[in-house]
């Protein structure tokens, strides 16, 4: 990085300016490398903990199960037998869902919810369950 007092003469003032291209050039780098990891991190596999971690309310896994065997949730069962959920169909999935609202609340304690499932758990988006 150039510090102020690098320059200090009209001859250093090319160096200074190739060596400022040349930084521009790896801050560059660096902000496509951030952007292709996130459009790679967007689609990529979870499998049932690490969906119940990425998800608001953190629910149970007998609740996840529930969700895959009504077809609540987006889901995946690859010839290994392993359940998986690709995280850009979940966040659509998390997105798109129809807000459920509790009416027995004050309206501000009145919070959007995810429906509810074959099993009959709701979770809020904020976390915890309803």
């Amino acid at each position: 990085m150039i510090q102020p007092n690098e320059i200090q003469t009209l001859e250093q003032l090319p160096k200074a300016v190739f060596k400022l291209f040349r930084e521009i050039d790896d801050v560059k780098y660096l902000i496509r490398n951030m952007i292709q990891q996130n459009e790679q991190s967007a689609d990529r596999w979870m499998n049932v903990d690490q969906l119940i971690e990425y998800l608001p309310g953190k629910p149970s896994k007998q609740t996840v199960y529930c969700w895959v065997n009504s077809a609540t949730i987006p889901h995946h069962k690859p010839s290994q037998g392993r359940l998986a959920f690709r995280k850009s169909e979940i966040d659509k999935w998390l997105g798109i869902e129809t807000l459920v609202y509790n009416s027995d609340l004050d309206d501000e304690d009145n919070k959007p919810l995810l429906p509810k499932s074959a099993c009959g758990a709701t979770i809020s988006r904020k976390g915890g369950y309803k």
